[in-house]
């Protein structure tokens, strides 16, 4: 368990951070990584982007659709198992940030929207060349705020760049959810099987309605991604 980022940066063996409520980090050699196995919980936000997979990363019970390029998310407080046997990729980069960086503007309130900060690992955003390009733009606008002397337009401009990366992904998510719309029809009708056997077994008498956990884990992934699955799908959350 960390709170701080100074505190994780130790634990990477990273220098420590310039800005003490947000950090861009590119993957070096040096890093450490070695901790698999390990349940890390943290009080910050955590968004990292793998540029080459070398280890198991699988989309639920199929290949993801871009292997060049990974996007994740953790929220706070959320635990952490990181997966052995991937190695270090030089080419990706990682954002942490405490949630004091948000808490009095408007993405404060509104980055519970965001419910990829809740998918599972193997859930993860897989993004095109040009998707990837876009991103890399504006983490490297929000390495050059960290980096500079800091003025009154620094944290502004540090989470308005943030707040692009967060809608970006969303658009990315959608785009996600599309293009796999074949794959999705079988998770509807797995969805449509479990809620008949819930209620034709009288579940709902004796547990009450299924909740957003329940779903997720009958259909083997997160709640708040299938909601957002059905949302893409049948215009309909969860």
């Amino acid at each position: 368990m960390f709170k701080s980022i100074t505190e994780a940066f130790r634990l990477l063996n990273l220098d420590a951070p310039k800005n003490p409520l947000i950090a861009v980090f590119r993957h070096t050699e040096d890093m450490t990584t070695d901790f698999e196995n390990a349940k890390i919980t943290s009080d910050l936000y955590y968004i990292s982007f793998k540029e080459n997979i070398t280890g198991e990363f699988k989309y639920g019970r199929s290949s993801y659709d871009f292997q060049e390029g990974t996007l994740m998310f953790l929220s706070s407080n959320q635990v952490f198992t990181p997966q052995g046997g991937t190695g270090i990729d030089l080419n990706g980069w990682s954002i942490l940030f405490h949630p004091d960086l948000i808490r009095n503007c408007n993405l404060g309130s509104e980055i519970k929207k965001y419910n990829f900060f809740h998918y599972s690992s193997n859930e993860s955003l897989h993004l095109s060349d040009k998707e990837k390009k876009d991103l890399n733009e504006v983490v490297g606008k929000i390495e050059e705020e960290i980096g500079q002397n800091i003025d009154r337009y620094s944290q502004e401009l540090i989470i308005h760049n943030l707040e692009t990366i967060l809608k970006y992904s969303k658009r990315y998510y959608d785009r996600q959810f599309y293009s796999r719309s074949n794959l999705n029809s079988n998770y509807l009708s797995e969805f449509e099987i479990f809620l008949d056997n819930y209620f034709e077994s009288n579940s709902q008498l004796e547990n009450g309605l299924p909740n957003v956990t329940q779903c997720g884990k009958a259909l083997q992934m997160s709640g708040h991604y299938l909601s957002d699955l059905l949302k893409a799908e049948t215009g309909k959350s969860l």
